[in-house]
Formats: structure tokens, C-alpha cells, sequence
């Protein structure tokens, strides 16, 4: 069992893992936190092999979106599709297609801070890819460019099938998975600054986390 949380510093670009049981923490930037799951497909080298292919990532700007905890929004997506080809110990496991829709609700008027933490959960859908240079830089620069900033509610929806059985009739039927992430209450409030501070007499650890990175 492991007492601790995340700690955000630097203007969420740097997070700070403590642990109050041991009396220990780790850093690491944001970037690194956001692609840890790409970073752990590459520490597994050659025994997994990804082969990405018909890769497809586009974006829309949907105009007016819902009012997000009192606040108006912009709405905006992001479509990322792509077929995959999984080798395991020099064998081909399997050949799917990915189809992978993320809306996003952004206030003009709000400039909430980054939450790496956020970014890292909404990259599972798109997992398989995330080990993939190109796809990586590709997404990130199409979702810069629709906006900046933390969302206040995403939703992510999510169809594959396995190409080699050709079930995509199954997809296009409608079949899929949706996750949702949404900020309920947002107000302005007055903390204690050592909340946002490294505990006194806390050591720091080298970070479990420092996979090679591209």
C-alpha cells in the first residue's frame, strides 16, 4: 500500500509524485507523464511489435458548444484512425483498425491550468499508437492547433475491429465504447501555499517513470 498523490508545479508542466509513507517523491515533466503509455510499449522492445498503417487525423471546429459548470464553450474534435499490426516474439498476433473520436468543450473565458494527469487518461484509447513517433507528434500538433488551454469536458468514442475476421460491419452497426471527462464546478478559492510545495525532510528518488522517449 502506497500513501501519496500528485502535486502539480511549474504551471502543471512538472509533476511531482510524494510519497507520505516513505517519505519520498519523484519528478518528471509533463510530456514524459502524458506518453508513459507509449513510453512502456517502448521499454518491452522487441518483444511486442507495432506496425501502424492508413493512419487518418483530422479535425473540426463544431461552433457553440453546452455551458460547462456556468461557463460557454467552444466545441471542437479531433478524429484519429488508424489500422495496427501486433507482432508478438516475431509472430503476427493480430491486424486491427482504430477509430477514435474525441470532442472537446473549451472556454474562451477560462484559462484552467494543465492537468497532465488528464492528458495521460485520454490517450488509452489510442494506445496502441502511442508508441508511434509520427502519430504522436501528428494528434498533438492537430489538437494544438484547434485550441490551447485544459478542456472542461471531453468525450472520447471509441470503435475497432479485428481486420483479419472483417467484422467492421459490427462497427459501422454502431458498436462502440464512450468515456467522459468533465470539470462539474470550477470557483475561485484561497489556499495554504505549502499545499503546493515538496514536504520538508522529503527525499527525492530517481522516477520510475524515465523511459526512453522517442
Amino acid at each position: 500500500h502506497d500513501d501519496g498523490y500528485f502535486l502539480l508545479l511549474n504551471g502543471g508542466h512538472t509533476v511531482a509524485t510524494v510519497h507520505t509513507d516513505r517519505r519520498e517523491y519523484e519528478m518528471v515533466d509533463d510530456t514524459t507523464f502524458q506518453r508513459l503509455i507509449g513510453a512502456a510499449l517502448d521499454a518491452m522492445g522487441n518483444l511486442v511489435t507495432l506496425h501502424l498503417a492508413d493512419v487518418k487525423i483530422e479535425t473540426q471546429s463544431l461552433g457553440a458548444g453546452d455551458s460547462i459548470a456556468g461557463y460557454a464553450t467552444r466545441r471542437f474534435r479531433l478524429l484519429q484512425e488508424y489500422s495496427v499490426s501486433i507482432g508478438a516474439m516475431g509472430f503476427t498476433a493480430a491486424n486491427q483498425h482504430h477509430v477514435v473520436v474525441t470532442d472537446f468543450w473549451v472556454s474562451p473565458d477560462l484559462r484552467l491550468p494543465p492537468n497532465p494527469l488528464l492528458e495521460l487518461l485520454a490517450t488509452v484509447e489510442t494506445a496502441l499508437a502511442q508508441r508511434n513517433e509520427d502519430f504522436v507528434h501528428r494528434s498533438a500538433a492537430a489538437r494544438a492547433a484547434l485550441f490551447s488551454g485544459t478542456p472542461l469536458k471531453m468525450v472520447i468514442t471509441s470503435r475497432s475491429f479485428d481486420v483479419d475476421r472483417g467484422d467492421s460491419g459490427r462497427v459501422a452497426a454502431g458498436e462502440h465504447a464512450v468515456r467522459t471527462f468533465e470539470v462539474t464546478r470550477v470557483e475561485r478559492a484561497s489556499f495554504d501555499t505549502s499545499l503546493f510545495r515538496i514536504p520538508d525532510g522529503f527525499t527525492r528518488k530517481d522516477n520510475p517513470l524515465s523511459f526512453k522517449l522517442f
